[in-house]
């Protein structure tokens, strides 16, 4: 019974011309209640839409944005690791520049102070020298000798006959192509005279150019006394060839020898050993 109160009921409340609302309006002086219109279902269901295409978008956009930010990401660790990798490759530059300065100050101080003689090319001419080399020289001051070419320091022709300034350029050209060369020279001094060396050329990399290290060493007393030995061996030489008499010539051994020239200038000769 009341389940068909309550259906009754609900169906006053659902008219709004029923006795319910007559009665309350009567009583309570309440506006009559007015049916929703059509269009609000309409209305309702487009903004159901809206909202859904809206919520569809943000869907979109927050995978655009989050693809977007994760590529971000990316390309920020890459840029992260790109900085680091600049900093360590300045800090070894930077090392590596303090390493260069130290080996050029240290080549500095062994080329001013070494007591052999060092000289420096580029391109054709001296552009330093030691205090050796300008003893080696015979001149005082460095002044004197920056600029020359090695054979403006030379006689015209070498031992060979070669002129200077021609094998002055072959002995270089090889020594930049092959990175050393040792062979002797004349070189002239400033009083005139000349001086045999042993020369050692090397290919060396200065502030970024290639120059020529040149050592020189005077080998004169050296040249002199082989060639005061040739001379005495020749001399020997002919004294034997040319005398007639018996020599014996004994060994480190304590042996010896005999050779017999029958005439001058008769090349037999007959050896015993005893």
């Amino acid at each position: 019974m009341i389940s068909n109160i309550d259906k009754h009921l609900g169906s006053l409340k659902n008219d709004p011309g029923s006795d319910y609302y007559i009665l309350l309006n009567r009583w309570l002086d309440l506006p009559a209640p007015t049916a929703k219109p059509k269009s609000l279902r309409w209305q309702v269901f487009i903004a159901v839409i809206l909202i859904a295409g809206m919520a569809f978008l943000v869907f979109r956009l927050s995978g655009k944005l989050y693809r977007r930010g994760r590529e971000l990401r990316f390309r920020s660790g890459i840029l992260e690791s790109a900085n680091k990798m600049l900093e360590e490759l300045l800090e070894e530059k930077r090392i590596a520049e303090i390493t260069l300065k130290e080996s050029e100050e240290a080549f500095k101080s062994l080329f001013r102070h070494s007591a052999d003689a060092f000289a420096l090319i580029k391109d054709d001419y001296f552009f330093d020298f030691n205090n050796a080399a300008l003893n080696f020289f015979g001149y005082n001051s460095r002044d004197e000798l920056l600029g020359k070419s090695p054979w403006e320091l030379s006689p015209e022709l070498q031992a060979d006959g070669t002129k200077s300034q021609m094998k002055a350029r072959e002995v270089m050209n090889y020594t930049l192509q092959n990175g050393n060369h040792r062979f002797e020279w004349l070189h002239l001094k400033k009083d005139g005279s000349i001086i045999t060396a042993e020369i050692m050329l090397t290919m060396i990399y200065f502030k970024g150019d290639k120059i020529l290290h040149v050592s020189l060493r005077d080998i004169s007393g050296r040249k002199k006394m082989e060639e005061n030995l040739r001379l005495s061996e020749e001399r020997y030489r002919l004294l034997i060839e040319n005398q007639n008499d018996l020599i014996v010539k004994f060994d480190p051994d304590g042996s010896f020898y005999l050779l017999v020239l029958l005439t001058a200038g008769c090349l037999g000769k007959n050896r015993k050993n005893y």
